[in-house]
């Protein structure tokens, strides 16, 4: 196949292949003893319904496999036609009532619960809704909803894997009040029984269950009923909590308490009652960004931040701050630059439109993940490196001396944040987070001439983001409650966004349900990811076998990838000081750490 098709994948290698030459199938057929030995041994029909589903194979180009392969009738499009339809009447899909389908939401946990039974009795179901474009120019959008069961025990890398998530919505739109409360009707009444209830009963076997709600901010404040706190002319600057655009950076502060839900909803009736949307935001003002009553009865100690996109919201933040170091300064920007190019990370080209574009507004133009913004922060020396370099004053030299600090600070709040073996507690994080978010805001710089230490504007307090004052604020809550938070990020609901664009890619050739609803793409996209959990459950319980093959000669071992995690890897915990007491296992250390602030200027010690 390499040679036949060496630039292709091999999905498309095997398209290739089957509606190719005649001629290389029948070499196949004579000098494989594979393809000869098929025609005796013929596979299941939900076997071969499941080669043709994930191979992507459409129907006008299976007669090339049933000939390739010496498939009986029994197995032709007709049949597997009929035994898709079979299996999507099993968990019928419903229209939404807009632009959507859906399943019922209780009823698809039942079956999952049934099908995939867990080991423990109490579980926390997370349900994350999220949305993406799926057209160029971003003219289309798409919100999927999704559930997830998390217990004890469950290992991280499956509570982060795609296969763990269950699609059960997915509408064309975006995610405007409007839109939220029309298609997400029926799901607003499952979730608010099943918060309600806390159980769930399945084949005479009753769970314990615990949802919690995960979505990104800009999906979350419709969700509560809020204006966009994140936009730089709110008022009012959290989701979970109620601080003003002028308290945002003053880390002074030492605790920050959940907003009420019941003063929340009287005033969300409140807002609605409004006839005008000016009348609405103006109330929204008064009322700490209130337009609307919450769609679901979930406590704010059951919202869980995603972490996936605090990281990336405060990793792009202080990547641009220190890019913007390089304005007028040519030598420091080229210096970046060939950093990026070390690291194999494309920038977007320096001109568009007959335009220059510096160097900052590339990096603001670039789409960097999860894995760019890792992979900087693993490479941050060589980006600090440049800054070192590039020092012609002592104080110069001091602020980015500063700056390196910070950036170790953040290194080791993130790899805390995702180690799975942390335990620790609100105040514990925050003794953490604070010294690092008052460093983003202010550095101490040492005057040489009288020897005395001095504050001076960092970043300053426009800097500070609302993402900023949830990470420092209320993952701590959250940590001591539930620990690692990596199992509750949206990592499996991006990785969904994907699938669903590729699904939506091939709609048209013939995936779906053949009667009228098959033109719909949503409703396409909902059935084909249920068939591929209901063809999970069929290789579960009858494992297909590998062919029989000679044993190979031992092969020299190759340079294994390590397994150890990002924080593992990058940052060791248990060698350093202020983090090897949350680590599981280690005997809690006996010092702490005091801040006082005296002048303007932050004193730190050590106490046993």
């Amino acid at each position: 196949m390499r040679a036949l098709y060496p630039a292709t994948s091999f999905q498309e290698a095997i398209r290739t292949l089957v509606a190719g030459n005649p001629e290389t199938i029948r070499y196949l057929k004579e000098n494989i003893a594979e393809f000869q030995e098929i025609r005796y041994h013929q596979p299941a029909l939900d076997a071969v319904l499941a080669w043709k589903e994930r191979v992507r194979i459409p129907d006008h180009e299976w007669p090339y496999t049933m000939d390739l392969f010496y498939l009986q009738d029994g197995l032709s499009v007709y049949y597997l036609n009929k035994r898709k339809h079979e299996i999507n009447d099993e968990m019928q899909a419903e229209s939404t009532g807009g632009t959507g389908y859906q399943f019922p939401l209780l009823k698809y946990m039942r079956w999952v619960l049934s099908k995939f039974p867990p080991p423990v009795r109490k579980l926390i179901v997370k349900i994350a809704f999220d949305g993406a474009t799926v057209t160029a120019g971003k003219r289309r959008k798409q919100e999927i909803g999704t559930f997830d069961f998390l217990f004890d025990g469950l290992d991280l890398s499956a509570a982060k894997s795609v296969e763990n998530t269950h699609q059960f919505i997915i509408y064309l739109g975006g995610e405007e009040r409007e839109d939220l409360e029309r298609e997400l009707e029926q799901t607003i009444q499952a979730v608010n029984l099943l918060v309600e209830k806390g159980k769930l009963t399945v084949d005479e076997t009753e769970y314990e269950i615990e949802p919690v709600l995960v979505c990104d901010m800009m999906c979350l404040v419709k969700v509560l009923g809020l204006y966009n706190c994140f936009s730089p002319q709110s008022k009012w600057k959290c989701c979970w909590c109620k601080v003003h655009e002028s308290q945002l950076s003053d880390f002074t502060i030492l605790s920050w308490p959940f907003r009420d839900e019941e003063s929340m909803r009287e005033l969300g009736r409140q807002a609605e009652a409004k006839k005008s949307e000016y009348s609405r935001s103006q109330f929204a003002r008064d009322h700490y960004g209130i337009r609307g009553v919450p769609l679901f009865n979930i406590k704010f100690d059951h919202i869980v931040p995603c972490m996936l996109h605090c990281f990336m919201a405060i990793m792009r933040k202080l990547l641009e701050l220190l890019i913007e170091e390089a304005a007028h300064r040519p030598k420091l920007q080229q210096a970046f630059e060939d950093v990026f190019l070390m690291l194999n990370m494309k920038l977007p080209k320096p001109e568009k439109k007959g335009k220059t574009r510096t160097l900052i507004e590339r990096v603001k133009g670039a789409r960097f993940g999860r894995p760019d913004f890792l992979r900087i922060l693993e490479h941050r020396q060589d980006f600090l490196n440049c800054l070192a370099s590039a020092a012609k004053t002592e104080a110069l030299k001091e602020k980015w001396t500063m700056t390196s600090t910070l950036w170790e600070q953040f290194a080791m709040l993130t790899s805390l944040a995702t180690e799975p073996a942390v335990k620790l507690t609100e105040e514990q994080w925050m003794n953490l987070t604070i010294p690092f978010a008052k460093r983003y805001i202010l550095v101490q710089i040492k005057e040489i001439v009288n020897s005395c230490c001095r504050f001076v504007v960092r970043y300053g307090g426009e800097e500070v983001t609302p993402y900023l004052h949830v990470f420092v604020y209320h993952v701590g809550f959250f940590m001591e409650r539930y620990g690692c938070l990596e199992r509750f990020a949206n990592y499996a609901t991006e990785t969904q966004h994907s699938l669903d664009k590729r699904m939506r890619l091939q709609a048209s050739s013939g995936f779906g349900h053949s009667d009228t609803k098959a033109g719909d793409i949503c409703y396409q996209q909902l059935l084909f990811f249920f068939r591929q959990e209901y063809y999970r459950v069929q290789e579960k319980e009858a494992p297909i076998e590998g062919p029989q093959r000679k044993k190979r000669k031992r092969q020299p071992k190759r340079q294994r990838k390590s397994k150890e995690n990002w924080a593992t890897r990058n940052f060791n915990l248990r060698a350093h000081p202020e983090t090897v007491q949350f680590l599981e296992g280690n005997q809690q250390s006996t010092y702490e750490i005091e801040e006082v602030i005296e002048e303007g200027v932050v004193h730190r010690a050590v106490i046993n």
